[in-house]
């Protein structure tokens, strides 16, 4: 694409230079003739305008440029400054070489024979690079000594040199070719050197630690430190005491802390003998070191503690508190009972209440061992306690006896209860109120039953009043209370209530029995009013998944007996319905409801459908029950007097019926007692069908429908077709349209060309050209029927010619003129442009037009496209033998246009009807991507022009351009 914009963008300058417009930045043309006025001569009185281009533009030295005179006005004398010293005269077309690389500015002197003169100067028009690339490289003198050290560099980089950037490693750079530069700082430096040209590229060189600065001085460092010695925390300052003028101090005081200040203070936490280390340093100097031994003491443990509360009954929680002075790290507390620590006092001892205590590795230390523990004293007495405080350094040990008194709690018995008083089952909680820590508990509940937990739970099942007595203890003590007719136990009164879900309905009607009786039954006896009768098919269905029942020992209880049993009625009629509802110590309620279900016998209403309504003889029916109700039993009624031939016998429980039948002992029933028969009429007739459903309660429903089924005597199939359009170009797309009469309900097309199909109006595709006999076999259950029609469709040839089309950009034009239909841009769609546009250039209005598939195609027309390979597009001619050959309307300027005729001709004579206007002709070699030579009236004009080819026409004034071919 690049290339095809830079081609279409030159032929545009050249327009528009010849049009005497300024082409572009750093171009300008020039004209003068004498006495300050310009002579123009030529025809139509046109002045110089001097104009050139050149090729390549671009390349390595020695570089050979073919430069091309595009002036207009017909001169007669050109000068040529090539920009590099050397100038040719004389000639239009010179080839200069370029021997040495540079940018160079070429300009133009054209002059006519009456003195007229114009110049154009391109400006930095021809590049000419190096054939050698840069190769950068350089030396330095000295490469190393004391700060500060002055470094000479010296560029020994090979190839055409215009630049340098030097980067010398501390900050510093230079663009000069041979710089110097001062390092003030000792160190190892690394330099890079960049040259560049604009016609070799660049090159770098890297030198790694090349310039070696050594410090001018030494430093010696020296300090004090005050004090060296004492009990921890010891603050220690230090008086930096270096010579030689240091700058910067690195101070290590032994203990995994450091400064840079010159006099630091330091505090030393923990015991312990520390060397320290100072480093004084300054930018140009050889650093110093220095160092002393600091020594750390740990202070004497006194070992002392405290408890609180020192006395109190059992259960007694004391919390010690250490105050150990000298910096303990261990304790190991003796609390004088044994250290004895109960089950439940572990789950204490690290609580978040009133210490914090240190777990490592998820591992928590012994009570004893904490600085601060915790501690119960759970048996009466008087202790001594004991701790030992330590740390890596000392210890110390403390008794104080008669430190701690435990005296025993006295236990005072009481409870309550909940509830006092209620039905029997009677379910009371009692909650024990003792005080005094009691650990034993001893229930009586005044009826016979006894417990020994603190709370318990007690059920009374008999009436009455009840003395309860609770002893509670422990170890040390014990107490008794007795609450004299406590507990009061009562008898539980029934009273029988249900309700029926639904009450009224057809028969069969499931009702679903709810109990809402009060007083907890525990017992049900039902009486459904119609002596509880259960048919075979209902016993199945009494538990079922939406039941939810307890049957104890696998054994559930009779029907009657549950619940919420569910009962069908079977048989219309007015039903009373009874519950006794009772439990197991006597209770018992009955409720009667009178006429309380309701049972009617169920109206059916018939109703079917039959699938055809109407066809051929013999037509087959599906028949259909619609009915409402669920009936049971059915009676059809055909209209044709039940007729079934024996070969549909067969077919009464086929396959491909939908319906399950049921046979009972391996009897199916009669065509007409089935729910959806399927029945054959044989005798072409209208038929009225009826339909009686019924059930076994007696409920029963008819339809008939008049008319329901109609059966003709249908005609033979006779085959016959037609297709649109029966002839065109390759490839031709044919719909065809099946004529047969006689109903046929199968195809079998043979198209001819080998293929085939099956569908009554079939779409086909002829690929190859030629004449096709096309056949047709139409048939139907009833019979079938043949046609061929012989050359009935005609395919031909889409095409007269191709034009050659190569990978890249292409100048093209048509021949001939088109015929209609194929004369637009949508022939070349066969192209794969890649995406890009079709152009034709307009020498009127200076523009490039895209085209799209409506856009037309002429001769003596030139056009772009771009393939993203080899193709050929077909075309095809006009072939109207008193058709007008074809003109084209040129203007003045560059023109593209396009050659006709199917063979070669010099372009003298292709050009012959604008003989007297045309000056330049330039054509496009789509194989080699690149322009044919200049081809130049009364020069050169001999030279062939080539079919399909567009080519760049200059005209000196407008023109009628005629075909060479119609």
């Amino acid at each position: 694409m690049k290339k095809i914009v830079y081609m279409l963008a030159l032929f545009l300058v050249l327009a528009l230079a010849a049009s005497g417009v300024v082409s572009g930045a750093g171009e300008q043309t020039t004209s003068k003739a004498g006495a300050g006025e310009a002579i123009c001569d030529g025809p139509g009185g046109a002045c110089i305008i001097a104009d050139f281009i050149g090729s390549p533009t671009d390349g390595v030295a020695p570089l050979r440029v073919q430069f091309l005179d595009s002036s207009t006005g017909y001169p007669a004398m050109w000068a040529w400054d090539f920009g590099d010293g050397n100038n040719a005269s004389g000639t239009a077309n010179p080839v200069h070489i370029y021997t040495e690389p540079g940018i160079y500015t070429v300009s133009l002197t054209a002059k006519s024979l009456t003195g007229a003169t114009s110049t154009k100067v391109r400006q930095q028009y021809i590049i000419v690079r190096d054939k050698n690339p840069l190769e950068a490289d350089f030396l330095a003198n000295p490469t190393f000594g004391k700060a500060p050290l002055t470094v000479q560099f010296t560029d020994c980089s090979k190839g055409a040199v215009k630049e340098w950037s030097w980067d010398f490693g501390d900050g510093g750079t230079a663009y000069e070719q041979n710089p110097i530069h001062v390092y003030q700082r000792p160190g190892k430096y690394t330099v890079t050197l960049m040259v560049s040209s604009p016609t070799a590229g660049s090159s770098t060189k890297v030198k790694e630690k090349y310039i070696i600065v050594e410090p001018s001085c030494i430093i010696e460092a020296r300090f004090s430190a005050e004090p060296t010695s004492g009990t921890a925390p010891l603050t220690v300052k230090f008086t930096d005491l270096s010579t030689g003028n240091p700058t910067m101090w690195a101070w290590d005081f032994g203990d995994g802390t450091t400064d840079m200040v010159a006099n630091p203070t330091h505090v030393y936490q923990n015991p312990g003998t520390y060397q320290v280390r100072l480093t004084a340093s300054s930018q140009i100097c050889e650093p110093g070191i220095s160092e002393t031994t600091i020594r750390v003491n740990s202070p004497a443990i006194k070992a002392d503690f405290s408890a609180n509360p020192q006395s109190g009954e059992v259960p007694l929680t004391v919390q010690f508190t250490d105050l150990s002075t000298g910096n303990p790290t261990m304790w190991a507390w003796d609390f004088g009972d044994g250290n004895i620590i109960v089950a439940s006092e572990e789950e204490e001892l690290f609580s978040d209440e009133e210490d914090e205590v240190s777990c490592e590795g998820g591992k928590c230390q012994p009570q004893r061992k904490l600085q601060n523990p915790r501690h119960t004293y759970r048996v009466p007495g008087t202790y001594a306690v004991t701790l030992t405080a330590s740390n890596k350094y000392s210890s110390d040990t403390v008794t104080k006896t008669q430190f701690v008194t435990v005296s025993p709690k006295p236990i005072k018995a009481d409870f309550s209860a909940n509830p006092q008083s209620g039905e029997v089952p009677l379910t009371v909680q009692f909650t024990d109120l003792s005080t005094g820590n009691p650990t034993m508990w001893a229930w009586d509940f005044g009826d016979g039953a006894t417990d020994m937990v603190a709370n318990p739970i007690h059920v009374y099942t008999k009436p009455g009043t009840y003395t309860v007595t609770l002893t509670a203890s422990n170890q040390y003590t014990s107490d008794t209370v007795c609450k004299k007719e406590w507990i009061t136990a009562r008898y539980i009164s029934i009273n029988a209530d249900f309700v029926g879900i639904p009450t009224s309905g057809y028969a069969p009607l499931t009702v679903q029995f709810t109990d809402l009786s009060t007083g907890n039954p525990t017992m049900w006896a039902w009486d459904f009013g119609d002596r509880n009768i259960i048919p075979a098919s209902e016993e199945g269905e009494l538990f079922s998944e939406e039941e939810e029942m307890m049957c104890e020992g696998g054994k559930c209880p009779p029907y009657n007996k549950l619940q919420n049993p569910r009962h069908t009625y079977r048989f219309p009629g007015t039903y009373t319905v009874t519950l006794t509802a009772s439990n197991q110590y006597g209770t018992s309620d009955t409720e009667v409801k009178q006429a309380y279900i309701t049972v009617s016998a169920n109206a059916i209403v018939a109703d079917f459908d039959g699938t055809p309504h109407s066809g051929c003889a013999p037509l087959t029916v599906q028949f259909t029950d619609r009915s409402s109700d669920s009936p049971t039993m059915w009676e059809w009624d055909f209209g044709d007097g039940h007729i079934i031939p024996a070969s549909e016998e067969g077919e009464l429980f086929s396959e491909d019926e939908e319906e399950d039948v049921v046979c009972e002992g391996g009897k199916c029933p009669p065509h007409n007692k089935r729910q959806n028969p399927r029945h054959t009429y044989i005798v072409p007739g209208t038929y009225t069908v009826t339909l009686t459903a019924s059930n076994k309660y007696g409920a029963t429903g008819t339809v008939t429908k008049q008319n329901f089924i109609t059966v003709e005597s249908c005609p033979p199939v006779r085959a016959d077709f037609d297709g649109t359009p029966r002839n065109g170009d390759v490839p031709l797309s044919v719909s065809f349209t099946d004529l047969s009469t006689g109903n046929p309900t199968m195809w079998a097309w043979d198209f001819g060309d080998g293929s085939t199909d099956m569908v009554a109006n079939p779409v086909h595709t002829y690929t190859v050209s030629g004449t096709y006999t096309v056949t047709l076999t139409a048939s139907s259950r009833y019979g079938s029927d043949t046609i061929s029609k012989s050359e009935f469709i005609s395919v031909n040839t889409p095409y007269d010619d191709e034009i050659p089309i190569s990978g890249g950009w292409n100048f093209i034009s048509v021949p001939k003129k088109l015929a209609p239909g194929y004369d637009t841009a949508s022939v070349f769609k066969v192209v794969d442009s890649g995406g890009h546009s079709m152009f034709q250039y307009d020498t009127g209005k200076h523009l490039w037009h895209v085209l799209d598939p409506s856009s037309p195609i002429k001769p003596l027309e030139g056009f772009w496209i771009y393939s993203q390979g080899t193709s050929k597009v077909p075309i095809r001619y006009d072939n109207n033998p008193v058709q007008t050959p074809p003109t084209a309307y040129l203007k003045k300027g560059w023109n593209g246009i396009g050659f006709t005729g199917k063979t070669p001709i010099e372009a003298k004579f292709t050009l012959l009807s604008v003989q007297d206007k045309w000056v330049n002709c330039a054509g496009y070699n789509a194989q080699l991507q690149q322009y044919d030579p200049m081809i130049i009236k009364g020069s050169n004009d001999v030279t062939l022009m080539y079919p399909f080819r567009g080519y760049w026409l200059y005209m000196t004034a407008d023109g009628i351009l005629a075909a060479n071919a119609a």
